[in-house]
């Protein structure tokens, strides 16, 4: 009886997230290296992102008020913004935990953070939908990450994680004033003098076609 639900329980996992993890997979090769003043600009806006990205009871229970049953936590999020845009990949709250507990042992955080943000939505600029911070510097900006300024990464970083209500196309004040706060935290944090901060704040915003 032991040997059986031994193996008849791993079997199950795996046959729930076998989909889930294979794309994890390929997302983390997949994955380019973040630029220092992009991992800047996320861990200024959330400090606890590299902490941990494992899930417990508690962020379990926590992680039912979330759209799509995502506790927030690292893991969660990748699995929410990633995982869930695939049609194939259906998953209720309690698949959701099982991945990111697989997710835990087989990724850092810091390999889950550059998934985030080379998978993340976005979203849609000039009729396109845009996944991933490469394809988002380049259509907002056109620029690639390592090239962006201090004032372009906090900008990017504010969209997430509503692109659409952030974007500076659409809706440049609240993208401005958006990426100010994040530029606010960078300083406070350390990641920024006072001369980079008051620079960053006189940048203008990209323009649509610019």
């Amino acid at each position: 009886m032991t040997l059986a639900v031994a193996v008849i329980i791993p079997a199950v996992i795996w046959m729930i997230t076998r989909h889930e993890v294979a794309y994890l997979r390929a997302a983390h090769a997949n994955a380019k290296p973040l630029a220092p003043l992009v991992i800047a600009a996320l861990l200024a806006t959330e400090p606890s992102l590299l902490d941990t990205h494992q899930v417990s009871v508690g962020s379990f229970v926590r992680s039912f008020p979330y759209r799509r049953g995502c506790a927030p936590t690292l893991a969660f999020r990748v699995l929410r913004s990633v995982v869930s845009r695939d049609q194939r990949m259906w998953r209720c709250h309690v698949e959701a935990a099982m991945t990111t507990v697989l997710a835990t042992y087989m990724f850092t955080p810091d390999d889950m953070l550059r998934i985030y943000a080379n998978e993340v939505y976005f979203g849609e600029a000039n009729g396109v939908h845009l996944y991933g911070l490469e394809a988002a510097a380049r259509a907002y900006i056109g620029k690639t990450p390592r090239d962006l300024t201090d004032g372009e990464a906090a900008l990017l970083v504010a969209m997430l994680p509503h692109p659409n209500a952030f974007s500076p196309f659409r809706h440049p004040a609240r993208a401005t004033e958006g990426r100010n706060r994040v530029l606010a935290e960078m300083r406070r944090r350390g990641y920024l003098d006072e001369n980079r901060f008051r620079a960053a704040i006189a940048e203008l915003l990209p323009l649509p076609g610019a």
